[in-house]
């Protein structure tokens, strides 16, 4: 693309240069003809001025007096020599030689002439009159000669400076057509250029922004220049990651496997230790029973908020969508919540309108569970907790409201990140904080987003929007 306007430039200047050439050359040739055509009209006046003066000066007074014979033969002889030099070929040497010899006959004249004395005998005056007649004779046709040789000589001139003219226009035109040509494919591969690198950065940017999302990278940059060796580079990172999250993965289905058997299996222990004679021989034992069991418990629900966290960032993660009504999965999360509210006397309000939604069922019934269950935590006892919905239009925004001590603003940025955990009362709380973080994700893997509203002393309302339609 870069050699493309170049030969065009240099076979443009090449064409522009032979017509400055050319142009110089008519200037040239215009130039002489201009100096023969006014050396031959010098000389011609010269001549017809010169005749005038020996006629009538020698009628009147038989003696020429106007005109000096040197000076005639210096002006005479300057006019032929720029004649000479200017002259175009060999075949203008007639044009010389006759005007030579019209000069040479009229410094003669005047040479005679101003000899002449006027006391001259009559015969002597009829003898240089009989001369001078016989001399006008070849005299008128040799200035014909000139005459024509000058028409043709201004013939020439006019030529010459048409042609110039024209040589001009042309050159001026070709000029334009040469500036105009240049910018118009200056422009077309500047606006083919600028199309194949923003497609090129198109493809590039749409790479990286699937970088960390995990999705495959298919489509390519082409060529070899610096966007391809970048687009190489995303697409050798995005199969490093493809392996990490593989291993990643199978890392955690092993760890999950390897600790849920044992930690189910210790629970079942529990169980039956717990439903034996011995355990009903002392207090503490069953209190320390019912504490393992707890412990044991936490670490399951771990093992699975773990595994539900991996799933949902690596993507792998899959939605069973179908359509069901807000507000009895709003009545179930309630019932599976209202032993945990009881223990703290914790009404629990259901004020979820009758909606329906397209979403995974279980995954929203665990996502108002997680909520219920962080507002139960947080409240005082006797405090109630509420749950209700609004309507948006095309989606439904759902609340969680508590009486609990409230979120400062500060805390309200990072509440849905992993481990993080509200202290704003300064009470220490159970858990790992895994489970807001989970809200965020199965909400934004549905299309929908999560919040909190809250401010210290006020309790906090918890929030999420949900599509009505699932995509």
């Amino acid at each position: 693309m870069i050699l493309i306007p170049l030969v065009l430039q240099v076979a443009f200047f090449a064409q522009f240069f032979m017509l400055v050439e050319k142009i110089e050359a008519l200037n040239q040739a215009e130039i002489r003809q201009s100096l023969i055509v006014d050396n031959i009209n010098k000389l011609t006046a010269l001549f017809t001025i010169t005749w005038g003066t020996i006629l009538t000066e020698t009628l009147e007074s038989n003696k020429i007096r106007a005109i000096d014979p040197a000076t005639y033969k210096r002006l005479s002889e300057e006019g032929l020599a720029t004649l000479k030099k200017v002259a175009p070929s060999p075949s203008f040497g007639q044009l010389i030689a006759n005007v030579e010899e019209l000069a040479a006959r009229q410094y003669d004249l005047l040479t005679e002439f101003d000899d002449t004395e006027p006391n001259e005998s009559s015969v002597a005056i009829f003898a240089k009159y009989r001369k001078l007649k016989l001399t006008l004779r070849p005299y008128m046709k040799k200035a014909l000669y000139v005459n024509q040789a000058l028409d043709a000589e201004r013939v020439k001139l006019n030529a010459a400076q048409e042609e110039g003219r024209k040589y001009r226009q042309s050159m001026k035109l070709q000029l334009i057509a040469g500036i105009t040509l240049d910018i118009i494919l200056t422009l077309a591969l500047l606006v083919f250029l600028l199309n194949g690198i923003t497609g090129r950065l198109a493809v590039l940017v749409k790479n990286a922004r699937l970088l960390p999302s995990g999705e495959p990278l298919r489509a390519r940059v082409s060529g070899h220049d610096e966007l391809a060796y970048l687009d190489e580079v995303l697409h050798q990172a995005s199969g490093d990651l493809a392996k990490a999250a593989e291993y990643r993965k199978s890392v955690m289905e092993t760890m999950s496997h390897d600790l849920r058997s044992p930690i189910q299996s210790a629970m079942i222990a529990a169980e039956i230790l717990q439903a034996s004679p011995l355990a009903g021989e002392g207090e503490r034992t069953v209190k320390q029973i019912e504490g393992l069991k707890r412990n044991l418990g936490r670490v399951v629900k771990l093992v699975e908020d773990n595994l539900t966290i991996d799933k949902l960032e690596s993507g792998t993660a899959e939605l069973e969508i179908s359509r069901f009504n807000l507000q009895d999965i709003a009545a179930e999360a309630l019932d599976s919540v209202a032993a945990q509210a009881g223990t703290r006397s914790i009404e629990l309000v259901n004020q979820v309108d009758s909606t329906i939604v397209e979403a995974d069922r279980e995954r929203i019934l665990q996502v108002l569970v997680n909520l219920l269950t962080n507002a139960i935590k947080h409240s005082p006892a006797s405090a109630p907790v509420y749950v209700s919905s609004q309507n948006l239009g095309h989606s439904v925004k759902v609340m969680i409201a508590d009486d609990g001590p409230g979120i400062d603003p500060e805390q309200q940025t990072t509440v849905f990140d992993r481990f993080q955990q509200n202290s704003q009362d300064g009470k220490a709380r159970q858990g790992f904080g895994l489970g807001l973080a989970i809200c965020k994700m199965l909400i934004s893997h549905h299309g929908g987003t999560v919040g909190v509203t809250s401010a210290p002393g006020k309790g906090s309302t918890f929030w999420f929007i949900l599509p009505l339609k699932y995509r």
